[in-house]
């Protein structure tokens, strides 16, 4: 976390004139306080060179603040109402483009191609119940789970999104904890996440009921554990946390092991823990093991 904001909040003052309806439909939250935006963006460090990807930049705070710092914007805007108030107020900027659609049917290859990884960048404050579709599908999930980590998986180089803190600390939870689940190890398997600031219900309106916290994923271009069968690892982890609290001897008898598997089992593992102690390191290496 940011030195001088971890374990705390940014002070804020509100920085808009002028804010629209929110639309229930879309759970829009604008975010009200321009000073503290400011804030987040310095800590993004973006470049001059730079091409990001902004989802739903909603009022334009956000969006006016990149736009200033980087060579091309892209903002992709479901709001037909918010897309035509953003458009007479930034259509003439030749560094921005504003496209109408819902991200989630947007294919994200094509604007990939328009700039090397290194330059390409995501920045979103985006609806809590969209968060874990949004996030799965900017760190290419699908692929992820075909293939694992190669360099031409990633989309974007650095990811920054506004999340619930309740999404923000499962991303960081430590193995065994109660936030530590197939969620965490999807996204720290594809990225590293950090959690950047706090930033409290009042930032934003309508106000929520929970607080949002400002991540950072960078997409890794290597395996941070070799993974020898995608699809044995995943069904080994999916079904550690099906049976969540149950023993590892319990969790491998469901997987219909072939008897010759047990013995190596029993010398090299202590089949009593819980499967949902393990770390990455570890889920991998008890993989390689079923597969070999």
């Amino acid at each position: 976390m940011q030195p001088g904001l971890a374990g705390s909040k940014i002070g804020y003052t509100v920085g808009m004139n002028y804010t629209p309806r929110a639309k229930r439909k879309y759970s829009q939250n604008f975010f009200t306080d321009s000073d503290t935006l400011s804030v987040c963006v310095d800590m993004m460090k973006l470049q001059p060179n730079d091409h990001v990807l902004e989802i739903g930049p909603g009022t334009g705070v956000l969006t006016q603040l990149l736009i200033e710092r980087v060579k091309h914007l892209t903002a992709i805007e479901i709001d037909r109402e918010l897309l035509e108030l953003l458009q007479i107020e930034l259509s003439h900027d030749d560094r921005i483009e504003l496209i109408g659609g819902n991200f989630m049917r947007w294919p994200l290859e094509p604007w990939c191609e328009r700039a090397p990884l290194a330059k390409r960048k995501l920045v979103a404050n985006i609806p809590y119940h969209l968060t874990s579709d949004i996030l799965m599908k900017v760190i290419n999930e699908k692929g992820l789970r075909q293939s694992g980590v190669h360099p031409a998986l990633p989309y974007f180089s650095d990811i920054f999104m506004m999340v619930q803190n309740e999404v923000a600390q499962k991303l960081v939870a430590p193995p065994g904890s109660k936030d530590y689940g197939v969620f965490n190890i999807t996204i720290n398997l594809a990225a590293e996440a950090e959690v950047l600031a706090i930033l409290p219900k009042e930032f934003f309106t309508p106000r929520p009921k929970v607080d949002s916290a400002l991540i950072h994923l960078r997409p890794r271009l290597q395996p941070v554990v070799e993974i020898a069968d995608q699809s044995l690892f995943w069904q080994l982890v999916t079904r550690i946390f099906q049976l969540r609290r149950k023993t590892l001897r319990n969790v491998l008898r469901s997987l219909d092991l072939a008897e010759e598997v047990w013995p190596n089992l029993e010398k090299n593992w202590d089949l009593q823990l819980r499967g949902e102690t393990l770390s990455l390191t570890e889920l991998a290496a008890l993989a390689k093991m079923l597969s070999a």
